[in-house]
C-alpha cells in the first residue's frame, strides 16, 4: 500500500469508524491487500468498511510520559497526495485543517 512507502514517512493516521463519533489515533497500521480488514496495535483487527475516513495529520503528536514534551513529526501531505493521485483511483480526497483525509463512507 502507498502509504506504507518509507519514503513518505507517514508515522501516524487519525481514523472515525462508521458506528463512532469520535476519531482516534493510531501509528500506521499494517494496510496489505487484499485483505479485508487492517491490524492495529490499538483496536486489533478492524475490517475496512467499518472506517468512515482515515486522515494524515499534518503533524504527528506522541504524548511522552514524566512531563517530557510530545514528540512532533511533520509529515509531507503534498507527496502524500501526489504518491496516492498517481495510483490512478478515483479516492476521495479532501484536504482538512488539520491533515489529509481518505473519505471511505458519505453519510
Amino acid at each position: 500500500m502507498v502509504l506504507q512507502n518509507g519514503e513518505l514517512g507517514i508515522r501516524q493516521l487519525k481514523i472515525k469508524f462508521i458506528v463512532d463519533d469520535q476519531e482516534k489515533e493510531l501509528e500506521l497500521p499494517s494496510l496489505d491487500t487484499p485483505l479485508e480488514f487492517i491490524d492495529t496495535v490499538e483496536f486489533g483487527p478492524v475490517p475496512l468498511i467499518s472506517i468512515e475516513w482515515m486522515e494524515i495529520p499534518k503533524t504527528a503528536i506522541f504524548p511522552r510520559a514524566n512531563n517530557v514534551p510530545p514528540e512532533r513529526y511533520k509529515q509531507n501531505l503534498d507527496d502524500v497526495r501526489s504518491a496516492l493521485e498517481e495510483l490512478g483511483k478515483q479516492l476521495n480526497l479532501l484536504n482538512s485543517e488539520d491533515g489529509l483525509r481518505i473519505i471511505g463512507h458519505i453519510r
